[in-house]
């Protein structure tokens, strides 16, 4: 009975992550420094994002529901060595 148990929640995680699997191609494009704050340490940046399969469902039902998936991105920058 263990194994069975086991089995079946690695099946319905799998199941899960079905959709995760088919994203792919991960595109950044026309990556643009648009500003910068000097006292809070921080820029701007503004970039185009692409993917292939990915989905988006506009109220299809019309009961004001719109889902659409979406991807983490992280960026790490470092200040220009200036000579010290």
């Amino acid at each position: 009975m263990q194994f069975k148990s086991k089995t079946f929640i690695i099946l319905i995680l799998l199941m899960n992550t079905w959709g995760i699997i088919f994203a792919n191609n991960l595109q950044v494009s026309n990556v643009i420094r648009t500003g910068q704050d000097v006292e809070e340490n921080t820029i701007l940046i503004d970039f185009d994002i692409r993917w292939e399969n990915s989905w988006r469902t506009d109220n299809l039902n019309n009961d004001g529901i719109t889902n659409w998936d979406a991807v983490w991105i992280f960026i790490k920058y470092q200040k220009e060595n200036d000579g010290k």
